[in-house]
């Protein structure tokens, strides 16, 4: 995942959190920057299912090397195509089965990321609270960063 960037700090941290901006799903409902909202449609569906950026399963490794409770996206993580035979979303299942991390899909980072440029950190508190279902298995959440 790193191989051939140098970033010794990302390298050696141990994460809480950890939030991917894949930039592949943009924000429906919201104006783009030419004020034209970004409306759901099936082609836009059928393309976001059939070629997506992701992380590739074997990431899930140096995301469990580094202790992260919760894999945060603007995307749902996983490529599609999948990379893993007979299974469709790999990431995931991976990392909900075998891993136990929280998943947060679909995140909107047009407001934090240039607050953080601005700052010039890209670490913050995030306060995230869920509703409290008994036996559920999700729960639309509104993360707040702390910059």
């Amino acid at each position: 995942m790193t191989a051939g960037r140098p970033q010794p700090a990302l390298d050696a941290a141990l994460f809480e959190a950890l939030y991917l901006r894949l930039r592949q799903v943009p924000a429906w409902g919201r104006a783009d920057r030419r004020g034209a909202l970004n409306h759901l449609t099936p082609e836009r569906v059928r393309s976001a299912a059939t070629a997506r950026a992701g992380l590739h399963p074997a990431a899930l490794e140096f995301i469990a090397e580094r202790k992260v409770a919760v894999l945060g996206s603007d995307s749902n993580s996983d490529v599609a195509p999948s990379l893993a035979e007979g299974v469709e979303l790999p990431v995931p299942v991976l990392a909900i089965n075998a891993l136990g991390l929280h998943l947060l899909d679909y995140l909107q980072f047009e407001e934090l990321v240039p607050l953080c440029a601005a700052a010039g950190r890209w670490s913050f508190c995030c306060v995230i609270a869920p509703l409290r279902l008994p036996h559920g298995t999700g729960s639309p959440v509104n993360p707040l960063a702390v910059v």
